[in-house]
């Protein structure tokens, strides 16, 4: 990596806040749920195979346990500028 991309990196971590973090995974919940979503619309017509959209499923939900088990961590935690992420 070249030297003025390490110094944004560095930059950024400075910037870091749980609020911000939060927004983050507020709105990964989101996009999870749009891709639900997308699942049954391909289930409907049928454009995945039923054993493809069903691990997606999945995948989706267990995504979807992790990003709230960070959420109601984060809300409980005290402030602080990394959280400790809770093994799953």
């Amino acid at each position: 990596m070249c030297e003025c991309g390490e110094k944004r990196m560095a930059s950024s971590e400075k910037h870091y806040n749980k609020k911000e973090f939060k927004r983050f995974l507020e709105i990964a919940q989101s996009s999870a749920a749009e891709v639900k979503s997308m699942l049954y619309v391909f289930e409907d017509l049928q454009y995945l195979d039923k054993n493809v959209t069903e691990e997606l499923h999945l995948q989706v939900n267990k995504t979807r346990n992790f990003t709230l088990t960070l959420i109601r961590y984060l809300n409980n935690s005290t402030p602080t500028k990394t959280p400790k992420i809770p093994k799953p």
